[in-house]
C-alpha cells in the first residue's frame, strides 16, 4: 500500500508558495497587511481626486475655451444661437397657427340598430365660427364602405359640438367612424 499525504503538509506548502497571497496582501481596503494600507490610501486620495473633479465642473473649462475664442468668434456664436432660437420659435409658431384653425375630431360611439341602419356620434373641435362638413362612414367586417354621409356642423358658441346622425347602409354594418373633417 502506498503511503498517504498527511492533508496538513499541502496545506502548509500551499501557505508558503509563491503564488497565493499571504494575508493583508489582496489589495482590499482596510484588511491589515503591506499592500492594503496602501490601497487604502490611493483610494482616499482617488475619492478626493474625484470629488474635486465633480466640484470643479465644466464650467471652468467652458470658460476658458470661451476666453480663449477672438472678439469676432464670440459674436458668430452668440448671433448663431440667437438665430437658432428665434428659427425655433418660428417654426412652434407657424406649427401652432397651421392647427388652430383646422377642425379636429373624434369618434365618440356607434350603434347598430339594424341591417340598414347605424347611428354614429362624434365630437368636432373648431373655432366658434367655423362651419365644417365631416365625412361618416359605416363599414363592414371586412372593413367595406357600406354606408358614407356628409354631415355639415355649423358655427355655435362652444369649441366642441358633439353630433350625432344616422347612415343608411346597404347591408349590415359593424362599425360607424369619422373618416375626415374639413372647413367648408
Amino acid at each position: 500500500m502506498a503511503p498517504r499525504d498527511d492533508p496538513r503538509e499541502h496545506r502548509s506548502a500551499r501557505a508558503g508558495s509563491s503564488t497565493d497571497p499571504a494575508p493583508g496582501e489582496h489589495g482590499v481596503p482596510g484588511v491589515p497587511g503591506e499592500h492594503g494600507v496602501e490601497s487604502l490610501e490611493s483610494e482616499e486620495s482617488l475619492e478626493s481626486l474625484e470629488s474635486e473633479e465633480v466640484r470643479a465642473g465644466t464650467g471652468p473649462r467652458i470658460r476658458e475655451a470661451w476666453r480663449s475664442l477672438s472678439a469676432a468668434r464670440r459674436r458668430f456664436v452668440v448671433v448663431g444661437v440667437i438665430l437658432g432660437l428665434l428659427g425655433t420659435a418660428v417654426g412652434v409658431w407657424f406649427a401652432l397657427a397651421a392647427t388652430a384653425t383646422k377642425p379636429n375630431w373624434r369618434d365618440v360611439s356607434y350603434d347598430v340598430v339594424d341591417d340598414q341602419t347605424v347611428d354614429v356620434r362624434f365630437e368636432v373641435t373648431k373655432p366658434r365660427d367655423m362651419t365644417a362638413v365631416c365625412t361618416v362612414l359605416a363599414q363592414e367586417t371586412n372593413h367595406g364602405v357600406v354606408g358614407r354621409m356628409q354631415v355639415t356642423v355649423g358655427p355655435s358658441g362652444q369649441l366642441s359640438t358633439i353630433t350625432q346622425t344616422r347612415i343608411r347602409t346597404t347591408s349590415l354594418a359593424v362599425i360607424g367612424t369619422v373618416r375626415t373633417c374639413a372647413e367648408q
